[in-house]
């Protein structure tokens, strides 16, 4: 599977430059969640930070309809899912020195284990974000710690123009 596509792509397809996340790498990133709960409708990475267009769907957890806006349950699926997307990316761009020795599979192991673990998130919101229309997310890596059996990294996001925002940390326990 393809990480990185040089079609479409804005700015430099190498190094430090804007790439953009190849949808199947995507869809594949995020297979664990059902199709009608992926949020994600297109990503791409520079530096430390990940883009994401987010496209939300009626509120799970009510009958259609009654909740038009992201709510703190639904950010924190939105937070998981670009997370998931970083993370992966992150490996395989070697972006941390923390990440040394991680490849592709160790993802999928630790995904598919349960061993990434999204914690200790705070999430402010300045003005509601209406899920009618597709909105932007980023997350920036901040900061991690390699330790014997984990990376442990700080991160912060933002979505819709920092509408809402927030900051978390991520824990990768080695498989």
């Amino acid at each position: 599977m393809k990480l990185i596509t040089t079609d479409n792509v804005v700015g430099q397809s190498s190094g430090r430059g804007l790439e953009v996340l190849a949808t199947p790498w995507i869809d594949e990133t995020l297979s664990l969640y059902r199709a009608e709960y992926r949020t994600v409708l297109s990503a791409s990475t520079t530096g430390l930070t990940t883009h994401a267009m987010f496209s939300c769907f009626d509120y799970p957890f009510t009958e259609p309809g009654h909740i038009d806006y992201v709510t703190a349950s639904l950010a924190m699926l939105l937070v998981s899912q670009l997370g998931y997307l970083h993370v992966r990316s992150g490996i395989e761009r070697h972006v941390t020195a923390e990440g040394n020795g991680l490849g592709t599979e160790d993802f999928f192991a630790a995904r598919d284990q349960g061993s990434i673990i999204f914690g200790d998130i705070s999430i402010r919101f300045k003005k509601r974000i209406p899920v009618n229309a597709p909105f932007s997310g980023t997350m920036t890596h901040a900061n991690a710690r390699r330790l014997p059996s984990a990376v442990v990294s700080r991160f912060s996001f933002g979505f819709a123009e920092n509408a809402a925002f927030g900051s978390g940390t991520c824990f990768f326990l080695i498989p």
